[in-house]
Order: C-alpha cells, then sequence, then structure tokens
C-alpha cells in the first residue's frame, strides 16, 4: 500500500491518544523504531519527496500502545522490546517486581 493511501496521525495526536507527553512518544519512537512504519521514522518519501515528520499509522499505534503496557508493567526497553519483535519466548523473559 502506498504512503499517500493510508491514514495517518501526528505525533500530538499519538501522543493523547495514549495518553503520554510528546517527549515520551519520541522516547518510544526510538526505543522501538524498527518495528514502527517507516513514516513513523520519519524516513518515509512521497512522491520522491523525503521529508522528516514522524507521522503514525494505526499499526504503529497498537504498537506503540502494547510497548507502553510492557513497560507500565515494568519491562525494561530492552525486554519490552524484544517481547514486541518475537525475539524472546514470554517465558523467558523475567516477571516484573511486585508493588
Amino acid at each position: 500500500m502506498e504512503s499517500e493511501s493510508r491514514e495517518f496521525l501526528t505525533p500530538a495526536q499519538v501522543a493523547e491518544l495514549l495518553g503520554i507527553p510528546p517527549s515520551t512518544l519520541r522516547t518510544y519512537a526510538n526505543e522501538f523504531g524498527r518495528l514502527l512504519s517507516r513514516d513513523a521514522q520519519g524516513e518515509a518519501s512521497i512522491e520522491g519527496r523525503a521529508f522528516r515528520h514522524r507521522r503514525y499509522t494505526h499499526d504503529d499505534l497498537a504498537v506503540l500502545g502494547r510497548a507502553k503496557t510492557l513497560l507500565e508493567a515494568g519491562l525494561s526497553y530492552r525486554f519490552a522490546l524484544a517481547q514486541l519483535s518475537g525475539d524472546v519466548l514470554l517465558n523467558n523473559v523475567p516477571r516484573p517486581p511486585r508493588r
């Protein structure tokens, strides 16, 4: 599917939907970037014109929402990335500390 035919969300919209500040969204985008679309990484182009503004798809929003859930459960960025990318079996991920 071509970039111009997808619906995109702005960083402000994604941050609001996730209930996080824009600075946290930038951190998430940097930490989990390999799991996001090229648009979310600021590396996309339309009709040969490159742009640097991040734009998120609904799939990106789902990944970032899952990442937020994992981080809030106590996983580190490293283990959350591994969990999201399927590199680690759930049984091998340490359980978060009880609060």
